[in-house]
């Protein structure tokens, strides 16, 4: 046979083959194939809407392939929708069907060995009714327009989907589509459907904006985008009212923290989370989510808890109804209490899920979890240091669960294993737990599963915390503190790495926003470390001007947990520090310094240990003197923009310091004519200028002879926070060798 007729019926076969793969099993079998009529319907044998997988013989999912009248989708071993009747072709053989709703009715699995056309009825059975306690269902996200779109699902297909879920509370978030600031028309009482908003600050993370009336702030999703604004900044635009919220969505995504490569998921981080704990602005945070990696994420949550910050859990599957590659919504729930509990509303629903009265699950329920009779969110304030408390609890499951556990503060404080059998599982008992310190108790449920109706083979629940604080002490914990510190100074170096400000007061500001998170955290860490010697240089030593010199020192002994120690070398023209020099921080002791001062004049040297909650250690010897001298010829002494240069000529007399409000200063001599006045902060970044250099003009003026004012603010008008500042002037009497005049000032609002 001619080769080239060879290698044509080759390439043949073979994409007959890809061919034949790609056809869903109802053509591939369809000489062999039987004909299946299944009713899903309830006690009262009234059709019912579910969930539906079906695996054939050959283990191929029913209907394997795109189909937009069932609603199918790929995970789970693949499923579909049903409004109580479907039909389905598959080959003779053992047929494997799951059909479920929710996680209150028992899902049914039988496994016929069908050999002829036939029909079956499933019934479904409600075992447990969380709305008649006022408990009600929700996802905090799903979409149906967002790309890549693989069906054009409808508000109407949406709740359909929502009542197969047995889901009460769908939001929606797809930006414009679809909104009108309330629940959508095709909401029922048994499923209500939000349209709203996923804000996306790409560099900081996505939030949820549950409620909201008007819309505002819409961002998707161009990178990279700048850090500003925050989604801080989105929140106090918003100014979220009692119906409305801002949930992190999947805040722990996979992706590495420096990762700023573009696209998902280096977008959707929660870089944000500890700065909007801290600043009370994280309403609630999606513990499961399909985007978060694992799908439950427990261990930052803990940290804000153990940091006194309450923070109510909540679930967002982010499932993608017009993806077939998408996991089903709802398969993650939050559960909510609302007050009163009769009929659901979205605001009730809002409300009760910031005020921490939630728990998420994806299967087993949690109707009751108190301590001494408060619930979750719940507060409670006793006087003794050492107490027993009243932990009550109520588990119910129609999957089999192992172990429910009893938290305190991240830690498994109690562990009941539960015996696991056919049928619904309930767990009804109180336990005494002891407490010796302040406290936060949460309840936590695990189980393993092989159906394929749950959304994960390890079945989870997880109430919100009871807060307990006792003797007035509240829950701190420095480890939780010192990992959000980090945290924080990672996102400083994340943005400023990025570089892309619009302008400098926007980087100003967000750096504001991530110190005020900052002096939330420091609080834990209040006691300074030990005393330590300076090393080199000694006193009266010689330093070349303008050349490396090794400075040394010894270690500074922290005795708190969890603390850490940053040095920085400081240097001044006059023995008090009046105008004090600092270095950058190091955590090494040792660092080669480069000091750019007139040869003869003496200067001194000291170092500050300073620990995660800013108290400061100085080194034994207060101060060492040294006289600068003049670099020999042979050794090379080209300038470096990093050389500390000191005043030798003007000096500035600064008051009140430190000071809270307007800052006075004086330039002396009298005849030493400033060009120019600025204030910087510790990394040498001009804040403020005698210049009008924005919108809002000069926050620097003279008020009479060489006498000027400062008000506190920087240049776009704004007061800076506490912190160590520099006014430095340049002069007509220093125009010629080019130094310029510094004087340090601490404000304290």
């Amino acid at each position: 046979m001619d080769k080239h007729l060879i290698a044509r019926f080759s390439f043949f076969c073979l994409w007959l083959g890809i061919c034949l793969t790609l056809l869903p099993p109802s053509i591939l079998y369809a000489a062999d194939s039987v004909y299946v009529y299944v009713q899903v319907q309830d006690a009262n044998r009234e059709l019912i809407p579910a969930r539906v997988h079906v695996l054939d013989s050959h283990n191929h999912a029913f209907p394997g392939v795109f189909d937009s009248t069932l609603m199918a989708h790929g995970p789970l071993g693949g499923y579909f929708y049903t409004e109580g009747t479907f039909e389905i072709f598959v080959p003779k053989g053992p047929t494997n069907i799951v059909v479920g709703r929710g996680f209150e009715w028992r899902p049914m699995q039988i496994v016929p060995n069908v050999q002829s056309d036939t029909s079956f009825v499933i019934s479904l059975e409600k075992i447990f009714d969380m709305r008649s306690q006022g408990w009600f269902s929700g996802d905090i996200q799903t979409h149906v327009k967002h790309p890549p779109l693989d069906y054009d699902v409808s508000p109407e297909e949406l709740h359909f989907i929502a009542h197969c879920e047995d889901l009460q509370q769908t939001w929606c978030l797809d930006q414009e589509y679809q909104f009108t600031g309330t629940e959508h028309a095709v909401s029922t009482p048994e499923a209500s459907i939000y349209f709203t908003v996923e804000y996306r600050n790409n560099a900081l993370g996505h939030v949820a904006l549950l409620g909201l009336k008007e819309i505002f702030g819409v961002s998707c999703c161009w990178l990279p985008e700048p850090a500003f604004p925050t989604l801080e900044d989105i929140h106090e635009q918003w100014d979220p009212q009692w119906d409305e919220s801002m949930g992190l969505l999947h805040p722990h995504n996979g992706s590495g923290f420096f990762d700023d490569t573009g696209g998902w998921p280096t977008n959707g981080l929660g870089r944000e989370l500890p700065v909007m704990a801290a600043l009370g602005h994280l309403d609630h945070l999606d513990i499961a989510a399909y985007s978060n990696d694992p799908f439950v994420y427990l261990d930052d949550w803990y940290h804000l808890l153990n940091c006194g910050l309450k923070v109510p859990p909540s679930a967002g599957t982010d499932g993608v109804t017009n993806m077939y590659w998408s996991y089903p919504i709802g398969g993650y729930k939050v559960y909510v209490r609302e007050v009163p509990p009769e009929d659901h509303d979205p605001s009730k629903w809002v409300s009760a899920l910031k005020q921490g009265r939630s728990f998420v699950t994806n299967y087993p329920l949690i109707p009751e979890f108190s301590v001494n009779g408060v619930g979750s969110g719940g507060e409670l304030k006793l006087c003794h240091p050492d107490t027993l408390v009243d932990v009550s609890l109520r588990v119910e499951s129609i999957l089999p669960i192992q172990f429910v556990r009893i938290i305190r503060n991240g830690d498994i404080e109690v562990e009941i294993p539960v015996e696991t059998h056919f049928g619904e599982t309930i767990v009804d008992t109180t336990v005494q737990i002891p407490l010796q310190e302040s406290s936060w108790l949460a309840l936590r449920v695990d189980g393993v599963t092989s159906l394929r109706h749950a959304a994960a083979p390890n079945l989870f629940a997880h109430t919100g915390a009871v807060y307990v604080e006792l003797d007035t002490i509240p829950v701190r914990s420095r480890e939780s503190a010192a990992h959000f510190l980090d945290w924080i100074n990672d996102i400083e170096t994340f943005v400023d790495t990025r570089d892309n400000w619009a302008n400098p007061s926007d980087r100003f500001h967000v750096l504001q926003q991530l110190e005020l998170g900052r002096e939330y955290y420091r609080e834990p860490f209040v006691i300074p470390s030990e005393p330590f010697n300076l090393l080199k240089p000694v006193e009266g030593d010689t330093l070349w001007t303008n050349y490396p010199q090794l400075f040394k020192w010894e270690e500074s002994t922290d005795f708190e947990p969890f603390d850490q120690i940053t040095y920085r070398v400081e240097v001044a023209s006059d023995s008090l520090f009046e105008k004090a020099f600092p270095m950058l921080p190091t955590m090494e002791t040792e660092q080669e310094i480069r000091i750019n001062s007139m040869p003869g004049y003496p200067l001194w040297v000291r170092v500050v240990a300073i620990d995660r909650g800013n108290n400061q250690t100085y080194s034994i010897q207060d101060t060492v003197k040294i006289i600068m001298i003049a670099t020999p010829a042979e050794v090379d002494d080209e300038t470096d923009d990093d050389a500390i240069e000191l005043p030798v000529r003007t000096h500035l007399k600064v008051w009140p310091n430190p000071a809270n409000d307007q800052v006075w200063f004086r330039l002396l001599p009298p005849n030493a004519e400033p060009t120019r006045i600025e204030v910087v902060n510790v990394l040498g970044r001009r804040i403020a200028t005698n210049h009008n250099q924005g919108a809002s003009g000069s926050s620097i003026h003279r008020t009479g002879t060489n006498l000027f004012i400062w008000d506190g603010r920087d240049e776009a008008g704004r007061l800076v926070p506490s912190g160590h500042y520099w006014i430095r002037v340049l002069s007509s009497m220093d125009d010629v060798t080019g130094k310029q005049t510094v004087a340090p000032v601490l404000i304290l609002r």
